[in-house]
């Protein structure tokens, strides 16, 4: 078994969507002043670095992150190469989806552009017929490898508003570096904040022999 790491580091250089907290940490307490331990405080965004959107996020009656079923968040997933594809939709995504998939993870070329720590509105994206198709195939678990899924053109989220309406998990913010395109075992659980939009969480892939 070989456990692939899928997630960013969090960093006061770490990438962040326009308007959001950026990541920072502050050490508190410190061994080296004679403290009892080493103790830091966090200030993020709960859509920091790797990290789950849950329902609410943008529907106003949707489920909170705490209220999420944990199964949608661990089992197979299956990874497919778009390449420099900019953007997703539901022609590109029909070849990979059947009634076994349940989870799916989209490379392209947005870990390259999250490596560079701004963000450019020109990075990889769905659509909403790709959206609207997830729905009917029943998926229910979606990644990609920007630290958005969508580009809100003209004020806009059909993509989210599709997804999260009907349940479906969004993982963003996804480094597929090395990732080759197949089938794995995915375990990314969020942090169970009473009442969250979303949770930042420690995304990998397992392979299984």
């Amino acid at each position: 078994m070989k456990i692939i790491d899928i997630s960013l580091s969090l960093a006061p250089d770490s990438i962040t969507y326009p308007g959001d907290t950026p990541f920072s940490t502050e050490r508190i307490k410190d061994l080296d002043s004679g403290e009892l331990c080493n103790l830091s405080r966090l200030e993020m965004s709960s859509h920091s670095g790797t990290h789950l959107d849950a329902p609410t996020h943008f529907i106003r009656e949707g489920k909170t992150i705490d209220e999420m079923p944990l199964y949608i968040y661990y089992g197979p997933v299956r990874v497919i190469d778009f390449g420099s594809k900019e953007k997703i939709s539901a022609q590109d995504l029909k070849p990979y989806l059947g009634t076994e998939v349940k989870r799916i993870i989209c490379k392209t070329r947005g870990w390259e552009l999250m490596k560079k720590g701004d963000f450019n509105e020109n990075h990889p994206a769905f659509t909403a017929d790709g959206a609207e198709l997830l729905v009917q195939n029943q998926v229910q678990l979606v990644g990609l490898d920007f630290i958005t899924v969508e580009r809100g053109e003209g004020g806009k989220y059909p993509v989210h508003t599709t997804l999260l309406s009907n349940g479906i998990a969004i993982l963003e913010g996804l480094q597929l570096e090395g990732v080759k395109p197949g089938n794995y075992i995915l375990a990314a659980f969020p942090l169970k904040i009473a009442k969250g939009d979303g949770s930042p969480c420690r995304a990998v892939l397992i392979e299984q022999d």
